[in-house]
């Protein structure tokens, strides 16, 4: 098995497939190892967090079993702009176009801030924006989602939501850490919300922070 946090790791001399849709990274993935099965965790286009690939048969069973039996533990970490009308719960409401299969998610508010409202997503069932659509369904819509939110929120870059982690019986959990753009929906000051960038030596980041530039004086 291999997990990756947010991103397709390149072999030696081999084409980095971030840049690439997933199912050209998928198909350069096999090619750089024959053995490779498939891709078992896998993320809407602008969500970021931990993807998981089977490099085996075997760790391809592992991670079959574990999601299709639904013992996968999977994580994730939201930006609303409002509250649930709980602090916690659980949701229960299927998909748009699939009411045949149910979909379910527990939630639980971790935090607010002036920025928004930070939460913990535990998805029980795994349909396709399934988060997305049950945030959307309680009324608290994921910030700068354009689909089941505002479709002209600028306030986002992209869809606040983050896969930070990912465990399976019997592995230590696998953890992403969390971006800069949700970062700073938690409250953290834009310079507190990069200090990743600075500290993880394997980033690809070529401009960390431009302060002036971005209205914030003093910045990195």
């Amino acid at each position: 098995m291999r997990v990756c946090s947010g991103r397709v790791q390149p072999g030696p001399d081999q084409e980095d497939p971030t840049r690439l849709g997933l199912a050209k990274a998928t198909a350069l993935g096999a090619a750089m190892d024959e053995t490779m099965a498939a891709v078992h965790q896998r993320l809407d286009v602008d969500t970021t967090g931990v993807l998981a690939f089977s490099r085996s048969q075997k760790g391809a069973r592992v991670l079959h079993k574990a999601i299709s039996e639904r013992i996968a533990n999977k994580t994730y970490l939201a930006i609303l702009d409002t509250p649930p009308p709980k602090r916690s719960g659980e949701i229960s409401q299927p998909i748009p176009g699939r009411v045949d299969q149910p979909a379910q998610t527990r939630y639980r508010v971790l935090g607010e801030t002036p920025n928004g409202i930070l939460v913990e997503l535990s998805p029980i069932t795994g349909r396709k924006h399934q988060l997305r659509f049950h945030m959307s369904h309680l009324g608290c819509p994921i910030r700068g989602d354009g689909r089941y939110g505002d479709p002209v929120d600028r306030r986002a870059p992209r869809t606040l939501l983050h896969c930070s982690r990912l465990k399976l019986p019997g592995y230590d959990p696998w953890v992403a850490p969390t971006p800069p753009d949700l970062a700073f929906g938690q409250g953290l000051s834009w310079n507190q919300s990069r200090a990743g960038l600075i500290d993880d030596a394997e980033t690809t980041c070529y401009r960390l922070f431009h302060g002036d530039g971005e209205g914030q004086p003093n910045g990195f």
